[in-house]
């Protein structure tokens, strides 16, 4: 009984936690898409953001189980021209990892919260998969904050009770990083090069 005891109350006990992740020192894309690597507080809740460029404000935001990583080749040709702002969304990236995970509506007012730390007034949003739907959120409660929005693939941004699904069993903790971690990057290797051109595939490093 005591065998089978301890996995679950380690399970529960993983589930049930916050955690604070370290910043990590500037990587070597950071460095090359000279941004300036930030730490935000917003609603005690710790946020890495990237800071590059001046002109208009643009705001990146990333998908499901991704990063500001994800704007690495965005990030230089925008920054020419605007000034271009990727933060890592809490659960995420290098970012606090909440007890328990933000509705769309939260997230939103993160999203602000940055912005008004930032000095910012009006942003352009720029949204990829759930960071589109988070964008979607911001304007929808926030409009006088957002001078244009760009969603790629977003979904509907509301909280509604869902059934048990595959999304929700990632968002435990114990479970979603087994998965992460056993089954990412092999996942990730082929959904990648399935959306890529033949000769273009993803590198290991990018993995």
């Amino acid at each position: 009984i005591l065998l089978g005891t301890l996995p679950f109350l380690v399970i529960l006990m993983a589930n049930h936690r916050g955690c604070s992740t370290t910043i990590p020192e500037e990587s070597e894309w950071v460095r090359e898409t000279n941004s300036f690597q930030k730490q935000l507080v917003v609603d005690g809740v710790r946020l890495r953001v990237l800071d590059a460029g001046e002109g208009p404000p643009v705001l990146l935001l990333h998908g499901f189980l991704d990063s500001s990583n994800t704007w690495r080749r965005v990030i230089p040709p925008l920054q020419d021209h605007f000034r271009v702002i990727a933060l890592d969304l809490p659960g995420f990236g290098y970012s606090d990892k909440p007890h328990e995970p933000l509705s769309f509506v939260e997230y939103a007012r993160v999203v602000v919260g940055v912005l008004d730390q930032l000095q910012i007034d009006q942003a352009f949003l720029v949204g990829n998969s759930m960071g589109g739907s988070v964008a979607l959120r911001v304007a929808i409660d926030f409009p006088e904050r957002v001078r244009g929005l760009v969603p790629i693939a977003a979904g509907t941004p509301r909280d509604e009770a869902e059934a048990f699904n595959a999304i929700n069993l990632l968002k435990m903790r114990f479970v979603g990083e087994f998965c992460v971690h056993t089954m990412g990057p092999w996942v990730f290797e082929r959904v990648w090069n399935s959306m890529l051109t033949e000769g273009n595939e993803i590198s290991e490093g990018e993995i």
